[in-house]
């Protein structure tokens, strides 16, 4: 799973966009989401969002845009264009009800925070949940897409493989991502 979203100026951060992969994954047997790659354009939420959340956060250049009937999001890294991926703008509505979408959006997620030591070694190594709130869905759509990814040194986000792509998934949302909790620490 690949996301693009775009924050908006209400959170704290001003407005900047973020990329990455997300893979859906289990813990302890119940379903989460792990966050494998984020690639941000704005330094805060990166520093923010690995201190707090470990959040595998670095710079990159995220977009996303309608061109006439497509959504398009692009990845650049160092002005390198890493991934593509284009989707039917507003094709099919993908739930029922903007509840039955708010609680895809609420799935629990999990990030690996590791933060070092001045030795060189793990200071901190902490598996962090957290679920989203405050989630107002205004639009949810799903429809045919295409994903094109690039290898890169920097930006290794061609190298876990894509078998297929099953379809796009364009939501747009407010919500609010609270503090997490440590569900594993590996240095206790």
């Amino acid at each position: 799973m690949v996301l693009l979203s775009q924050a908006g100026p209400g959170e704290g951060f001003g407005a900047y966009q973020e990329s990455g992969i997300v893979i859906p994954c289990t813990l302890n047997g119940a379903p989460v989401n792990y966050t494998a790659m984020m690639f941000l354009n704005d330094e805060l939420p990166i520093t923010a969002g690995r201190e707090i959340w470990g959040f595998p956060k670095r710079w990159g250049e995220p977009e996303m845009k309608v061109e006439k009937d497509t959504l398009t999001g692009t990845l650049n890294y160092t002005g390198q264009r890493v991934a593509m991926g284009t989707m039917v703008y507003k094709h099919d509505t993908a739930c029922d009800t903007p509840q039955d979408c708010a609680k895809k959006l609420a799935k629990t997620a999990v990030n690996l925070k590791i933060i070092p030591c001045v030795t060189g070694k793990p200071r901190i190594a902490e598996l962090v949940s957290f679920a989203m709130t405050d989630i107002t869905v205004k639009g949810f759509w799903r429809g045919p897409a295409r994903l094109h990814l690039v290898p890169h040194v920097n930006a290794p986000v061609a190298d876990l493989p894509v078998r297929r792509v099953i379809e796009g998934q364009h939501i747009i949302a407010d919500l609010t991502l609270p503090y997490g909790r440590v569900a594993r620490d590996y240095l206790a």
